[in-house]
């Protein structure tokens, strides 16, 4: 990988370290980072169980930067999902892609916002279309009807060839312990990169 990475002209560090595993030192390397890539299936596997692991969903909650959940099998990436639910975290996560990755932007881009309620409309709509078309020129913008909890995670595994971007994991670390969030099944079932940001 690191062959690969130096040929594309992106610079990087590997903190390479024996000292038992920290959260709080992880927390100040992705303070002063701006971006964490991590295999979904291989970070702290040998511990047992299935991902997200314990660790897992302490670093995602933990990070101070945009991390990168990778599945080992994947596809190249062709559409961008941005999963919005009017919080300013999914803002955020949106913002956050557009800056580091401008040149993905132009990639077939789906706001997704997803309601059982056929009658509620998409928050803050307007303020959305003036930020996104403006960083995103091959947008659309959908609201879905049906129950995200039950549904969401399947529709989002038939868009082959995509990254899903999420403001997940914001929430503090014992609500992500007791609630599992679609972004949760995802990772467990490997099926797509995940651009994860939260302030």
């Amino acid at each position: 990988m690191s062959e690969t990475v130096q040929k594309s002209g992106i610079e990087y560090r590997i903190h390479d370290t024996v000292k038992p595993w920290s959260i709080h030192d992880l927390e100040k390397e992705t303070r002063f980072a701006d971006l964490l890539v991590i295999s979904e299936e291989l970070f702290f596997r040998n511990w047992g169980g299935e991902q997200p692991n314990h660790f897992l969903r302490q670093l995602l909650t933990y990070t101070e930067c945009p991390a990168i959940v990778i599945p080992e099998n994947y596809s190249l990436i062709e559409k961008l999902l941005l999963a919005y639910d009017g919080k300013c975290e999914a803002l955020f996560a949106l913002k956050s892609f557009a800056y580091l990755f401008p040149r993905l932007c132009n990639l077939e881009t789906m706001i997704i916002y997803v309601k059982k309620e056929e009658n509620e409309s998409i928050p803050d709509l307007e303020y959305l279309e003036e930020f996104a078309v403006r960083h995103f020129p091959n947008l659309t913008i959908e609201k879905l009807h049906f129950d995200a909890s039950k549904y969401l995670t399947d529709w989002i595994s038939i868009n082959k060839n995509a990254i899903l971007i999420t403001g997940s994991f914001g929430r503090s670390y014992l609500t992500n312990l007791v609630k599992q969030s679609f972004v949760q099944k995802i990772i467990k079932e490997h099926s797509l990169p995940l651009f994860i940001a939260h302030k």
